[in-house]
């Protein structure tokens, strides 16, 4: 008996090592994969705008900040996490009316044996074509690092067993380690803006595209992996409910204000999310739906957030935002909810000219 076991062990110690091509098939269809599904997406996209379009770069006056956390199916295996950190700038002491912004992006899983940074420059400048109609063009130019950690992502192979002892070998095959990879990314976007001749509402609709040249993040030339373009629609209003009519303390309430969209962006897959915000005494509140449609299925979401202003000082203030996304997905069990937390920063006091610019 111990002859024929020690026989087994031997024949799994030596064994074809054709497995050797099945792990590196399996990555560069991992590449494959990551590039040609949906970029990271949020379900506040009105609150990290820039994102989505390099045009709403400096769309708000003075220097916004903002940091948003995003935690997919937590307890599953599903389990993602997503960060997006952006800084804007927007002067009427710009050139163009524009504005200049920075951010930082990265998508991972909890064993982070694969990882996907961004490293972005966004700037915007506007036409305006009359006091109420205007038109804004912007850019992004961006760095995309990719990269796979091994150490992290194994599998365990047939001849690391023992049929009786179980795992007491060590497979010594020589693995290539995946090299990172680091590629520039352009995107562009345009955004119609205008304000109605009462003042009673303001919005813009946007159009933009990222991955216009789709880079490749392989990291080999036989096995090419481009990302695939994403093309995005959006429209936004701001309802001045309270218009024309006096406030207490402007601090504590800004008015009763409704605030509409919709975002629908197309890559690999279709995304649409669209709903409304309320706000009233600096409480934000607002109901959104969410779907997801590609070839082999289909997900429907129902998406609830909650924030809150605070006004610290002249011109500064802070919004914590909290969204809760409930999915009906099939074939994900147990728990179908993902969050999000944002924070966001303004100073509306930035000039960077001592003309007072009229509007």
């Amino acid at each position: 008996m111990s002859i024929s076991m020690q026989q087994t062990s031997n024949s799994r110690i030596n064994p074809n090592r054709s497995y050797f091509l099945v792990i590196t098939c399996t990555m560069f269809l991992l590449l494959s994969f990551c590039s040609n599904s949906q970029d990271l997406v949020f379900n506040q996209f009105f609150n990290v705008t820039s994102l989505y379009n390099p045009a709403n770069c400096g769309t708000q006056e003075g220097i916004v900040g903002k940091s948003l956390y995003r935690i997919n199916f937590p307890g599953t295996n599903w389990n993602s996490q997503s960060v997006y950190v952006g800084t804007d700038i927007g002067s009427v002491g710009l050139p163009a009316n524009g504005g200049l912004g920075l951010f930082y992006m990265t998508g991972f899983l909890p064993s982070n044996w694969y990882s996907i940074n961004t490293y972005g420059l966004n700037a915007s400048g506007r036409i305006p074509f009359s006091t109420k109609f205007g038109l804004r063009i912007g850019l992004c130019l961006s760095l995309i690092n990719f990269s796979i950690d091994l150490d992290k992502w194994r599998d365990i192979f047939s001849n690391e067993l023992d049929p009786y002892y179980g795992g007491i070998y060590q497979d010594t095959t020589n693995i290539p380690e995946p090299v990172p990879v680091t590629k520039a990314d352009l995107g562009a976007g345009t955004l119609f803006q205008f304000l109605s001749t009462n003042g009673y509402f303001k919005g813009g609709l946007g159009f933009s595209v990222k991955h216009i040249f789709r880079p490749d993040m392989s990291d080999s030339e036989n096995y090419p992996s481009r990302l695939k373009t994403e093309w995005i629609v959006h429209g936004n209003l701001e309802i001045d409910v309270n218009k024309g009519k006096s406030v207490v303390n402007p601090q504590w309430d800004q008015g009763f204000k409704i605030f509409p969209g919709f975002c629908y962006n197309y890559q690999n897959n279709s995304d649409i999310l669209i709903g409304l915000d309320l706000t009233k005494l600096n409480v934000f509140f607002g109901i959104w739906y969410r779907g997801f449609f590609n070839k082999w299925s289909s997900a429907n979401a129902i998406i609830f957030n909650i924030g809150y202003q605070f006004f610290l000082l002249n011109g500064l203030s802070i919004k914590p935002y909290y969204c809760c996304e409930l999915r009906f997905q099939k074939y994900i069990p147990g728990n179908r909810t993902l969050h999000e937390i944002s924070l966001a920063l303004q100073y509306e006091k930035l000039r960077f000219s001592k003309k007072k610019n009229s509007q």
